[in-house]
């Protein structure tokens, strides 16, 4: 299960507003979010999940392992620790495509199904929802 989070989340990279056409955003947030997967940066990941993507691994993570607290950078940290195998095998994954449609985008990438999607919240693209599957 934990590494099927850490799968969505990957799909799910979110991107930065900015200059750049919106499907170079998104392409540039899922970019972001695998790189902070990959590097266990639990600050850096969960500014990349919109509020309901934190409650999701947060209640997600309560499952499996006894919080220390309810914050969304302490339950990424426990996700991984618990998926350190998972998280290096995602530094491979592509981007395979992007589609926009205005405020939400869906990605999918080399890690397989499902879609990802992503919403932009004040100019920034945050995976819209984890889809952990619980």
């Amino acid at each position: 299960m934990l590494v099927s989070i850490v799968v969505v989340a990957t799909l799910a990279l979110g991107g930065c507003g900015g200059s750049a056409s919106p499907p170079a955003q998104v392409r540039a947030a899922w970019e972001t979010l695998k790189h902070a997967l990959v590097d266990g940066d639990a600050k850096r990941f969960c500014a990349m999940l919109n509020d309901t993507s934190r409650v999701q691994l947060v209640a997600t993570i309560a499952q499996v392992s006894p919080p220390s607290s309810s914050s969304c950078e302490s339950a990424a940290q426990t996700l991984f620790q618990l998926s350190p195998d998972a998280r290096q095998k995602l530094a491979g994954a592509k981007l395979l495509s992007v589609h926009v449609h205005g405020d939400t985008a869906t990605t999918t990438d080399t890690t397989g199904p499902p879609a990802n999607d992503w919403v932009r919240v004040d100019g920034d693209w945050q995976l819209a929802d984890l889809d952990l599957g619980s």
